[in-house]
């Protein structure tokens, strides 16, 4: 006997859009003239009627099926298929479909993180994430470089408009081979700002890589990124830094004088024990938004840029060089910058 296929329907809510299209075979060309199967008026479902396809007993045909499934699904995508035929019971199928989610970012802000410390202080790596469909994240790092005595790897997310000093930390204890572990919930199109914080192992010094591991369930395999180098200075001491003169603006030795509100005239900073790397520096109240630690002379010479002051309550403005190490500059020469607003017009 023979029988006439009246349709197939498709819940809408698993489609991108209501693109849904059929063919009798799977050759490129055959899509040229696929069915387009239509969404129903006033219904959720998508539906292919077929006018023409007979079905034959015991004979076997072959329907084949295009589509999109929806943007946010990770896992399988439960996909049932509705089959109906005159005089047959609806024939219900879920066909195995699994759709791999992605991490639209993963950004590590190097700017926003702590990777350059001293003996004792925590590490702070701050990565931005956004995720296309709800995940367990999986973040590891090596086990060894942890000091275990001073508490675990913690771990900490925020959206991505919030204040990043006010994380809520989750303590990671989950371990797999030679790794710690922190599982970190992420939703669908949500980006966020994770942290992670931990201590170092005190015997571990100078440049230290960290191997920070991303993945997840369902996902395609991450691209993942170079691991931050964390900087512990070799030595507990060094003599504190000492400025001997700052020039850039209109030069009165040793300081420089009729510097621009606005900050944006670079200041040369001359003296001693500034590091190789890492010094910040203060102009009264404002923190330089870019050091530069001249090539040739780093522990001696560095270019601040980016003071400008929200508020001057004196045009007496004091200079204070921090190092690596977080010794700053104490001298009692008053080493001062005169910052006097200019105006271009009245």
């Amino acid at each position: 006997y023979q029988r006439r296929v009246h349709g197939i329907q498709v819940p809408m809510e698993k489609l991108e859009g209501t693109e849904f299209w059929t063919a009798l075979h799977v050759e490129p060309s055959d899509w040229q003239t696929a069915i387009p199967c239509l969404p129903v008026i006033n219904a959720s479902i998508v539906e292919c009627v077929y006018s023409n396809l007979t079905l034959y007993h015991y004979h076997d045909t072959h329907l084949y099926f295009r589509f999109t499934p929806k943007n946010d699904t990770v896992g399988d995508l439960g996909l049932t298929m509705t089959f109906t035929a005159m005089d047959f019971a609806d024939f219900e199928d879920t066909p195995h479909v699994s759709v791999l989610g992605v991490l639209t970012t993963l950004v590590f802000m190097e700017n926003s993180s702590r990777t350059s410390i001293i003996l004792g202080e925590s590490v702070r790596l701050i990565y931005s994430i956004e995720s296309s469909g709800d995940t367990n994240l999986r973040v590891s790092i090596p086990t060894y470089i942890i000091e275990q005595t001073r508490g675990p790897l913690m771990w900490g997310a925020l959206p991505v408009d919030s204040n990043l000093t006010t994380y809520d930390r989750v303590p990671c204890l989950e371990s797999q081979i030679a790794r710690t572990v922190c599982t970190v919930p992420l939703r669908r199109r949500e980006p966020v700002h994770l942290l992670l914080e931990f201590t170092m192992e005190t015997h571990i010094l100078g440049w230290q890589p960290v191997d920070v591991d991303f993945s997840a369930t369902d996902f395609l395999e991450f691209t993942q990124l170079p691991p931050p180098i964390v900087t512990v200075p070799t030595a507990a001491y060094a003599p504190f830094p000492r400025i001997h003169r700052i020039t850039g603006c209109t030069d009165a030795p040793p300081i420089t004088i009729f510097c621009p509100a606005g900050g944006y005239q670079p200041l040369t900073i001359h003296g001693e024990n500034f590091g190789h790397s890492g010094a910040s520096v203060r102009v009264g109240n404002a923190t330089c938004a870019s050091v530069t630690h001249v090539p040739g002379s780093e522990t001696t010479t560095i270019i601040c840029e980016g003071y400008g002051q929200e508020r001057i309550e004196s045009e007496s403005q004091l200079v204070t060089v921090t190092n690596q190490l977080r010794e700053s500059s104490v001298d009692q020469l008053n080493v001062i910058m005169n910052i006097v607003p200019m105006y271009s017009a009245l």
